[in-house]
């Protein structure tokens, strides 16, 4: 099964934003479809984060349904530091 992109239609953005970011996920899981499991286990016990004009992403990669899910939408101007 090809890694799949979930973008909550509850994160309200920029149609750009979302086109984006679709774009840059998808481009990843294209590259994690190539990667071996043992470093998939590891990658799925992680936080990750991607920036995509003004905002940054949380992200996460579930093993199991082999798909990477937003788990968090941040403007940059409610980002600390």
């Amino acid at each position: 099964m090809a890694c799949r992109v979930q973008i909550s239609s509850e994160f309200r953005l920029p149609s750009i934003v979302r086109r984006k970011l679709r774009e840059r996920l998808e481009h990843i899981c294209a590259i994690l479809d190539a990667l071996d499991r043992p470093f998939l286990v590891s990658l799925a016990q992680s936080s990750l984060a991607v920036d995509i004009e003004a905002w940054r992403f949380r992200y996460e990669y579930e093993l199991a349904s082999n798909r990477l899910v937003v788990t968090e939408a941040m403007p940059a101007w409610r980002r600390k530091g």
